[in-house]
């Protein structure tokens, strides 16, 4: 299979409900996530769009 030469600006996008209750679960799960990512990319460090607040994927020009 070739390879694919597409380049993306992030690994992953990390999309989830905002709830004020479940933010610090969230933010270990995508530091755990980082961390698996790293290992699988052969510490390469990884990007992965996530934020606490609403619509920024809009703010940062992302496709929806």
């Amino acid at each position: 299979m070739p390879a694919d030469t597409h380049e993306y600006e992030y690994d992953v996008f990390f999309s989830y409900p905002r709830d004020t209750s479940t933010q610090e679960w969230i933010a270990k799960v995508v530091n755990t996530l980082s961390y698996w990512l790293r290992l699988e990319l052969a510490d390469r460090d990884s990007k992965i769009f996530w934020t606490t607040t609403g619509l920024m994927w809009a703010i940062a020009g992302l496709p929806h």
